[in-house]
């Protein structure tokens, strides 16, 4: 018997301070001014407000264990709990993740949420049965969202729970059984997934968009080692992972959750280890907006704690694959009125209903659709009554003549051309049939007779949505045929090499940007690229525990000022080479004096300076190159002599000797301590992720200006008259629910 809860994390070592005290620009990514800048570079925590407008009523909860009895598994709809979520319950909150409003709920279950035995709370879907909500749009949305997510991650606990039961029990018992564990298990509830032991953390590199990647090595089983491991369809790119550890200490228990970033076979390690069983794989975090789980990971990996891991992979499941359409539930709560509510989501005081009004730009009494492009050209002119509009608002409008007019002039059928009609007149239609009827033939007669009539609103796009790659690019090239050529593809899943011109990135990439959108996006690039830069100087020092500038400045700075000024007198100003050798220049005057160079040595150190700063001797402009070089290193050369004028101000580092350096840089390594690194650099990534999202929203703010010049969307959410959804199958009503909401908001592509 054991009882294992959720590992508490500690505080972070972090100082708190004011963005009012803080500098803006070393904020957002970079400040030119450098050291010189009179306000705080300090890498700390920025006090703000609470982001979200609502306030959640927060109840601690009785932390949950994790024991050797088995998981209750709800079977059916009668072990679901009905009393309502959190502090509704009678009981209490099950777990730290049980909250009243969705949009506090996290998509990946928590270590309490996996530990929790009670059974979870599902509201039901009939609108006339108790709901802590009013029946409408908030009610929908909310019973919507626990659905799906209980659907999407119920697996993912089992799968949790299960294997930290096996890890519990192996590190109790520490009798080698934990070494000995097959790779290829099953839960008792069926669900399988892969295990892979003995993990250790190799290294933390940082990646420019997806921020601090950990490279992890694990025991290899025999059937993936070798080029095995390509072979298979094991920790392949982008897969949903976790790894579980138990504290050595409190055996608390922590459960991490990763995308594979890349796999690595046992030949990657063999320098390390000559056995060649181990491999290694690379992870990026799968929720990179939780600094806990990473403070968590970089603990462990600096042995701030100690405890022992096991990874597992969920087969075939992507956090994309739900988690996007979790999240466009959560935002939609209280913010918009999505399309068709009154019939999706009527309230008791506007019940909804059975029929769909016309949409709205074809109740003018002036409006008539225009149906001579679906004309056969078979068919003689004399004989066309399509050529005259047609109102289908109007009183006189007859259905069956009109069917009839399209079934004799057109190449619809009966069905098809009756499922026009009533397509045209509703709001909100749905047509379905067998495969072969004609449904996606229907689509793009849709498509033709929408674009061909005059709306007096300003047009906007018509959205198509389909379930598979394959079947989108059909459609599309559907339209292409009926000569419809403003369309765009949005997404890249398609293989087919006709549909490149038509793919948003291209079509952005040829739109002329704007002077003001130009100077933006630089800025924003900018940002992104120097705290990416910021955070692999963190990585290489945690990597290789090694005292480096970036570390120690804010140390100096703040206990030994004197010494902090006789490096920083060695910075330069020169912002004409790019950003990544700037920032290594500002730091080649700790680095020569960590080496043992002493200030008259300084001007001599040209051909290291140049490798230092990792200048490539096979670029096009070398030469420009290195005359920028060596004006830099000119002036760190004219700063040093500044330097001897600080001697009045306290003890010159200068003239210590190689020993003094040293242990002069350990003290310092002890005063800064490694849990003040780690921290740091979880600072770091997380500004990181705040200006990359910055970047994205304002490429996307660019793709909607190029999206509004296109008659024709496909595959994701757009603000438009029009949403169809050729080929739709039962299983595509979250897809459907997910782009009608979505509609009521521009793309956010």
């Amino acid at each position: 018997m054991y009882e294992t809860r959720a590992k508490r994390l500690p505080r972070s070592n972090l100082p708190e301070r004011t963005r009012s005290s803080l500098c803006k620009n070393f904020l957002q990514g970079h400040c030119k001014e450098g050291d010189r800048c009179p306000r705080s570079h300090e890498i700390c925590l920025v006090a703000e407000r609470p982001s979200p407008s609502w306030v959640s009523i927060q109840i601690p909860c009785k932390w949950n264990t994790l024991t050797s009895a088995p998981r209750i598994v709800p079977k059916d709809s009668t072990v679901f709990d009905n009393e309502g979520p959190g502090y509704l319950s009678s009981a209490g909150m099950r777990h730290d993740n049980d909250h009243v409003d969705i949009r506090d709920i996290q998509i990946l279950p928590t270590v309490d949420e996996i530990l929790c035995r009670r059974p979870p709370y599902m509201p039901p879907k009939n609108f006339n049965l108790k709901h802590f909500l009013e029946a409408g749009q908030a009610r929908l949305l909310d019973t919507l969202f626990r659905q799906l997510r209980y659907d999407s991650v119920e697996a993912v606990i089992d799968i949790c729970y299960y294997a930290s039961q096996i890890m519990a029990q192996a590190a109790k018992e520490d009798n080698g059984r934990y070494f000995e564990l097959q790779t290829r298990l099953e839960t008792p509830s069926g669900n399988r997934f892969l295990l892979f032991r003995d993990v250790e953390v190799e290294e933390l590199i940082f990646h420019e968009h997806k921020g601090i990647i950990v490279r992890l090595s694990y025991s290899c089983p025999p059937w993936l080692r070798g080029r095995k491991m390509h072979s298979s369809s094991v920790l392949e790119e982008g897969m949903l992972v976790a790894l579980i550890g138990i504290d050595e200490e409190d055996s608390g228990l922590s459960i991490i959750f990763f995308e594979t970033f890349l796999r690595e076979s046992t030949e990657a390690m063999r320098s390390k280890n000559k056995e060649g069983n181990r491999a290694s794989v690379q992870l990026s975090f799968a929720e990179k907006n939780k600094t806990n789980d990473i403070r968590r990971l970089l603990y462990y990996s600096t042995n701030i704690l100690e405890g022992k891991f096991m990874l597992i992979e969920f087969p075939r499941l992507l956090l994309p694959g739900f988690a996007s359409c979790l999240k466009q539930l959560q935002e939609q709560l209280y913010t918009h009125k999505f399309p068709f509510s009154e019939q999706i989501a009527p309230s008791l005081s506007t019940p909804s209903s059975p029929v769909s009004a016309p949409p709205q730009y074809s109740q003018s009494e002036s409006f008539a659709f225009n149906l001579s492009t679906l004309r056969n050209p078979r068919t003689s002119p004399l004989s066309n009554e399509l050529s005259r509009p047609i109102s289908f608002s109007s009183s006189t409008f007859d259905l069956e003549r009109v069917s009839r007019i399209l079934e004799k002039e057109t190449t619809l059928d009966n069905g098809q051309a009756r499922a026009l009609c009533e397509n045209l007149t509703r709001g909100l239609a749905f047509t379905q049939g067998p495969p072969g009827t004609g449904k996606t033939y229907l689509g793009v007669a849709l498509v033709k007779a929408i674009i061909a009539s005059p709306i007096q609103c300003k047009p906007k796009p018509i959205l198509a949505v389909c379930m598979t790659n394959h079947a989108l690019d059909s459609f599309l090239q559907d339209l292409l045929k009926e000569g419809i050529t403003r369309i765009v593809r949005l997404g890249a899943g398609s293989k087919e090499e006709w549909i490149k011109p038509y793919r948003l990135m291209e079509i952005s990439n040829k739109t002329k940007r704007t002077q003001l959108e130009y100077v933006r996006l630089r800025e924003k690039k900018l940002r992104v690229e120097n705290l990416a830069v910021e955070g692999t100087h963190w990585c290489e020092m945690i990597n290789t525990s090694e005292l480096t500038w970036n570390i120690v400045r804010d140390h100096l700075r703040a206990h030994y000022p004197h010494i902090h000024q006789q490096f920083i007198n060695l910075n330069t100003s020169d912002r004409s080479l790019e950003t990544r050798v700037v920032k290594r220049a500002e730091s080649f005057g700790f680095h020569c004096w960590s080496k043992g160079a002493d200030l008259a040595s300084l001007q001599k150190l040209s051909a290291e300076f140049e490798m230092y700063l990792g200048i490539d001797s096979n670029a096009d402009d070398l030469t420009s190159r290195s005359r920028a070089v060596q004006d830099l290193l000119a002036e760190i050369v004219a700063n040093a002599r500044e330097i001897h004028e600080l001697k009045a101000l306290g003890q010159s580092v200068w003239g210590m000797s190689p020993s003094e350096r040293e242990d002069l840089k350990s003290e310092w390594q002890t005063e800064i301590g490694s849990q003040l690194l780690v921290d740091k650099l979880v600072e770091v990534h997380r500004r990181h992720q705040v200006a990359r999202r910055e970047r994205t929203s304002l490429n996307q703010e660019m793709d909607a200006r190029c999206l509004e010049q296109r008659r024709t969307l496909s595959v994701v959410s757009f603000e438009s008259h029009w949403l169809i959804f050729p080929r739709a199958s039962n299983r595509s009503n979250n897809h459907i629910l997910r782009n009608l909401l979505a509609a009521a908001t521009k793309s956010r592509a």
